[in-house]
């Protein structure tokens, strides 16, 4: 199965959502809102779909257009969310490049 708890359920995703419920309380906004409006103010992407089955939360998905994120504030969600370098950038990094910790080979 591709998508599985233990996929998911990793250190990167919890420290997301830490990052996400700090600021969220912060800026007194729900989790969502600050979720979707870090992915419409990353660039990274153009439209968000959102769905509601009540008003309510469709009301309270709109909330998004009332407020941007700081750039500090994209700048943070960006680095924790960051996936880590696989093959062949990662072995790159430790053997290639002037200055890795491997450089020219082990040693």
């Amino acid at each position: 199965e591709m998508w599985s708890w233990e996929s998911m359920a990793t250190e990167r995703t919890w420290n997301i959502l830490d990052v996400l419920a700090k600021i969220s309380k912060d800026r007194d906004r729900s989790m969502a809102n600050i979720a979707t409006r870090w992915l419409l103010d990353a660039s990274d992407c153009d439209v968000v779909l959102v769905g509601a089955s009540r008003m309510e939360q469709f009301r309270n998905n709109m909330e998004v257009l009332d407020f941007k994120l700081t750039d500090a504030e994209i700048q943070e969600l960006n680095e924790v969310s960051r996936p880590d370098r696989t093959y062949p950038h990662n072995f790159h990094d430790l053997f290639c490049r002037k200055g890795a910790p491997n450089y020219g080979g082990l040693r």
